[in-house]
């Protein structure tokens, strides 16, 4: 009968995995990792930094373990008996679409800190709300803008990837048992891994602006936001940034201290955001190597004599 399993806050599909009489120690580590991610009852739309970051540490963990289970004796056996080698090339294939993919999210987080580094500056410099916080605002907001179309690109690619792995259950039904194992693993981590950087882009999404709130001045348009975040609607750290930046873009100068402890709000949620992308840079960073590290056992795998 078939499971659920659920990254923090993320559903997936996972199939029972029927295990050989004979397992490596961490065949038996992976499906016992598998097994834990349980149901979580999250209601905001997309997950905050550092939930994402944590499921990323354990998604790398878990990849760890899948290259000790392809370098595995009984593995490694079971694949010199796949003769067409059909198993292993979807594999390798899927693991080239899974790097491309965590390589933009790499790239996307670098390009917002780097966006975010410029205004922080331009903000730090003093004058108000001068042509040269304009302009990076509106730098920000063209990066934004663009990245939306990204995004959207990249999750319409993880809807098919999903489709293909959920599909795909009974193509290896005359392989080695050890081998079917290690096939329905390698899926199932696909299937957490797609999910996990999926949540990844709906977090660094764009929010929807509000038009009928983009007449407000600054600090009102920030105490809105301030109010909502103990209301019903709650903002992640990209969306706090986002609505801050669209304040103040287009702003008129206006009263010395009413526009300085409006800079200082926005300076703190950049400051905040600027620390989670770091961290999640460096999550992305530690799973994209274990992707490469994981690629290359499959290729030795599949080529060995």
């Amino acid at each position: 009968m078939a499971n659920s399993s659920f990254v923090e806050g993320v559903h997936l599909p996972l199939r029972s995995i029927s295990l050989p009489l004979r397992l490596h120690s961490s065949s038996l580590k992976i499906v016992a990792e598998l097994s834990k991610f349980k149901a979580l009852d999250f209601s905001q739309s997309s997950l905050g930094a550092e939930a994402i970051r944590a499921n990323m540490a354990r998604v790398a963990e878990l990849h760890v373990s899948v290259e000790e289970l392809i370098g595995a004796p009984l593995t490694q056996q079971a694949i010199l008996r796949d003769q067409n080698g059909r198993a292993m090339q979807e594999a390798l294939d899927a693991s080239i679409m899974l790097l491309d993919a965590c390589e933009f999210a790499r790239e996307l987080m670098a390009q917002m800190k780097d966006e975010i580094q410029g205004l922080r500056s331009a903000i730090r410099r003093k004058g108000g709300i001068n042509s040269s916080i304009e302009i990076h605002a509106q730098g920000f907001m063209s990066f934004r803008k663009k990245a939306k179309k990204d995004i959207a690109k990249y999750l319409g690619y993880f809807k098919a990837l999903e489709s293909k792995n959920s599909n795909n259950s009974s193509k290896f039904l005359n392989l080695d048992d050890h081998l079917v194992m290690a096939v329905e693993v390698l899926k199932e981590l696909n299937l957490i891994t797609i999910s996990i950087l999926k949540s990844l882009l709906i977090f660094a999404s764009p929010m929807k602006t509000n038009r009928r709130s983009s007449g407000r001045p600054l600090v009102s348009r920030l105490m809105v936001l301030s109010r909502e975040k103990g209301g019903k609607k709650v903002f992640n750290e990209v969306e706090s940034v986002d609505c801050a930046v669209c304040s103040i873009h287009g702003q008129v100068t206006r009263k010395a201290d009413a526009e300085s402890e409006a800079l200082k709000g926005v300076q703190q949620r950049l400051e905040t955001l600027e620390r989670h992308v770091e961290g999640l840079e460096d999550g992305l960073d530690r799973l994209y190597k274990c992707l490469i590290r994981n690629r290359g056992s499959l290729l030795n795998a599949s080529t060995a004599p």
